[in-house]
């Protein structure tokens, strides 16, 4: 109201303000330094027996006995649904890893994809042929080589025609070993049955006929179907892009099928 003058007001808690610290102002001596040993609260020893280091080899054995273990399951489990028909075919492959883990024969060969590719040598890649059996004169040792008909191919992950995913059918035969070449678009298809120790080539499915036929490029990994045919994947579409990527699909005459 005109001709009023305000209140004055008491202050805070009838408290005068706290000024603020002046920070160029020379800060205060340190606390005294109190021994450690006043610090540290005693404590008691409980005598706690040591823990043995598992050795690598124990670590194993128990991941092997759970693996066992849970094979041992599945297959009790299909037992008791009636399907074993599995275990009656005589298809190629084994019907469980367990099964293959206590009846597979020990392998006598190994076959090895070697490739040139960023080594600056200007050869043709191969398929190796390594012997494995301890008690051939050739053990360990490269027994054979066959080249591929095309230099810069680089062989991939390679597959059989057919494996465990056919043990169902008594008809199906281990045979070729399919190679997938990444940068050529190739595939090929070596006969490993005729003669194990020199495999030879069988077929090869041109990048031109995959392009052609599908649009797909760069075949990276092979897998056999239980259909009999195989199954490879692709990286990319033939004018190298990535989303174009997919499978490509051979029949059992490796002849291009679809995708």
């Amino acid at each position: 109201m005109a001709g009023r003058s305000a209140p004055t007001l008491p202050p805070l808690n009838n408290r005068t303000p706290t000024p603020h610290p002046n920070p160029l102002a020379p800060a205060s001596p340190p606390h005294p330094r109190v021994p450690l040993t006043r610090l540290v609260r005693p404590y008691r020893t409980i005598n706690v027996p040591p823990r043995l280091p598992c050795p690598p080899h124990a670590r194993h054995s128990l991941v092997l006995q759970h693996i066992m273990e849970g094979a041992a399951a599945v297959e009790t489990a299909a037992a008791a649904n009636g399907k074993t028909c599995c275990h009656t075919a005589k298809g190629p492959g084994y019907a469980t890893p367990l099964e293959a883990m206590e009846k597979g024969p020990r392998e006598k060969l190994v076959y090895v994809t070697c490739v040139y590719n960023g080594t600056g040598i200007n050869k043709l890649d191969y398929l190796a042929t390594v012997d494995l059996d301890p008690s051939s004169p050739t053990y360990s040792q490269v027994i054979h080589r066959l080249p591929v008909i095309h230099i810069g191919d680089k062989l991939h992950h390679s597959g059989w025609n057919s494996c465990s995913s056919c043990h169902g059918d008594p008809s199906a035969k281990r045979r070729f070993l399919i190679l997938p070449s990444l940068l050529s678009g190739r595939v090929y298809v070596v006969d490993t049955a005729t003669d194990p120790r020199t495999p030879s080539l069988h077929k090869v499915v041109e990048s031109e006929d995959i392009a052609e036929n599908i649009g797909l490029g760069f075949p990276h990994t092979s897998h056999c179907l239980a259909s009999g045919d195989i199954m490879i994947s692709c990286l990319g579409d033939k004018e190298g892009n990535a989303a174009g990527n997919g499978f490509l699909l051979l029949d059992s005459e490796f002849n291009v099928k679809g995708r």
